[in-house]
């Protein structure tokens, strides 16, 4: 409950990135095993390379909604008569 600012049960990135602010030792024994475990299996390299895709994909993603969201909002309202 305490993490959970919003009150809605879950906690998303927002609270995420407030938790890791205000208590940055909570989650560094989260942040160590995934690192050791990336280094472990595929490489640091890999993992980097990874994330960057994921990055990629998600700037993609935005650029893609933006730019609907945008013609939407540009595209002119036109009404065509049927014949009935």
């Amino acid at each position: 409950d305490t993490f959970d600012i919003d009150g809605d049960g879950v906690i998303d990135m927002f609270e995420f990135q407030y938790i890791d602010r205000r208590y940055p030792m909570l989650l560094f024994p989260a942040f160590r095993l995934q690192e050791k475990m990336q280094k472990m299996t595929l490489g640091e390299r890999t993992w980097v390379k990874i994330n960057e895709k994921i990055q990629e994909g998600r700037r993609r993603h935005e650029h893609v909604r933006y730019n609907n969201n945008r013609e939407k909002e540009i595209r002119p309202k036109i009404s065509i008569p049927t014949n009935a």
